[in-house]
């Protein structure tokens, strides 16, 4: 149980951080190449706890929430880039790697048909990197590529599905 001290102490911090998150992103989305989307933690914590326990806190569980919630509807794919042997980025991996398909992505973000125009994809493109400060060897530079291509193949699916 929080002390009334604590609780005040809380729920100043988030407003606080509410504020200067909005401003930062009303800057942002003046640019144009931003678009201006309050982050919802519940949703993302919501989505996420398909993979996730919500009492692991920390990212793990706002990234898996974040990857099903973006793709498609925001992205046409997703680079998870971590520290080195981050423990976080490396379940993050494990759990998205093999989950990221056009059916979870129906099955826990609804939408019904919405995307069955990707019915040909295999999987949904993913990618972690994990980085130390040296330039990447051959193979992980092959993944980047890789990657592209899917990327680039998903983009040309939701262009098609916007004409028709």
């Amino acid at each position: 149980a929080k002390t009334p001290g604590q609780w005040l102490e809380f729920h100043s911090k988030f407003i606080f951080q509410r504020q200067m998150e909005k401003k930062i992103k009303h800057i942002m989305a003046k640019s144009g190449l931003y678009h201006y989307e309050l982050v919802e933690i519940d949703k993302l914590v919501k989505l996420g706890r398909q993979f996730v326990d919500p009492r692991l806190t920390g990212e793990t569980i706002l990234s898996c929430g974040s990857f099903f919630k973006e793709i498609i509807d925001n992205a046409h794919g997703v680079i998870s880039i971590g520290p080195f042997a981050c423990l976080p980025t490396r379940i993050v991996e494990a759990i998205i790697t093999p989950e990221a398909t056009v059916e979870n992505k129906l099955r826990f973000c609804g939408d019904g048909d919405k995307f069955t125009y990707l019915h040909e994809l295999q999987r949904l493109p993913f990618l972690s990197i994990e980085a130390d400060g040296n330039p990447y060897p051959p193979i992980v530079e092959a993944r980047i590529e890789s990657f592209c291509v899917q990327v680039n193949r998903v983009y040309q699916l939701c262009q098609a599905q916007k004409k028709d």
